[in-house]
């Protein structure tokens, strides 16, 4: 959820989920959908972050691994929670490390160091939780953290 700071200004809704390691911001209407166990078959020959497709009531989406240490070679089907964002068929999808939760905003962090992840270009401001104030929220630029990821 935005910040009430947010709403007033008219800001997306907000919500946030773990992707390789790192509390990110995601705007709502970017987000096709949460499957908690999608079945993802291997892509012999896809870039190592590529864990394999999956298919959403038909068309085929490419699911992706931010993870720190993906894996090179993916040879089995597998059951991995996924967050699908866009729109079919430009969607795509990103292996997420818990479920999405409503996230309440607070202030901006200045002094935040950036976490160290393979998509830290695509972070772009860092924003403190307004219910768990050691706690910090990314704003990310999708497309870009899509475009990192699909080029590692």
């Amino acid at each position: 959820m935005p910040s009430e700071r947010d709403a007033r200004a008219g800001a997306p809704a907000l919500f946030g989920v773990r992707v390789g390691g790192v509390d990110v911001l995601l705007p709502t209407d970017q987000t096709l959908e949460y499957v908690a166990a999608a079945t993802t078959y291997p892509l012999p020959g896809a870039g190592r972050r590529v864990v394999g497709l999956m298919q959403l009531r038909g068309p085929p989406i490419v699911v992706l691994d931010a993870g720190a240490q993906p894996a090179t070679v993916r040879r089995e089907i597998r059951r991995a929670p996924v967050l699908l964002v866009g729109t079919v068929p430009e969607a795509g999808a990103v292996l997420v490390d818990a479920p999405p939760e409503q996230v309440a905003t607070g202030d901006a962090v200045h002094d935040a160091a950036r976490p160290g992840s393979v998509f830290d270009a695509a972070l772009t401001r860092p924003s403190r939780d307004a219910r768990q104030a050691d706690r910090v929220w990314w704003h990310v630029d999708v497309r870009q953290m899509f475009r990192i990821l699909a080029g590692d």
